[in-house]
């Protein structure tokens, strides 16, 4: 019997912690740096990993000396594509103001390049603390704006 109340003590436990580590809240912005030897550049990678490994989106920064990128990544399966393979369609809320971008599907289907514009509108929410969400078909997450670096 005691065996039983332990079992279920540890899955409360980790059902518990499960529920706390997809909280959104409690991720975080990761900055490294990558040292490119031609031409001796140094660009900062900037990522927030996904708040849900099946449905969410990860957003990752490749910011260079005169060059900023945005990324996001599927961790499971392709973006969705409509009409043209190469480009899937992104919807982006910032507070309640609602954009869509074409950004193009690289190699894969699993990482999408968004266009210039879509960058600095999101670059500038972030810095801003902006409510920010990306969608794209049935993936979708929340930017957080907590701990976001500045430049």
């Amino acid at each position: 019997m005691t065996l039983y109340r332990y079992g279920k003590r540890v899955s409360a436990l980790f059902l518990i912690s499960f529920l706390f580590s997809c909280n959104p809240c409690n991720r975080a912005w990761e900055t490294s740096a990558i040292e490119a030897s031609y031409p001796c550049t140094t660009y900062t990678r900037t990522v927030l990993k996904p708040s849900d490994p099946f449905s969410g989106i990860e957003a990752e920064f490749l910011i260079g000396n005169e060059t900023t990128t945005l990324f996001l990544n599927s961790i499971t399966l392709q973006f969705p594509c409509g009409d043209n393979p190469c480009v899937s369609t992104v919807h982006v809320c910032i507070d309640s103001n609602e954009y869509f971008f074409e950004a193009d599907r690289l190699q894969g289907g699993q990482r999408l390049k968004m266009p210039l514009e879509a960058t600095e509108l999101l670059l500038a929410a972030l810095l801003n603390g902006s409510w920010i969400t990306v969608s794209v078909g049935g993936y979708h997450d929340i930017l957080v704006t907590d701990h976001f670096p500045r430049r």
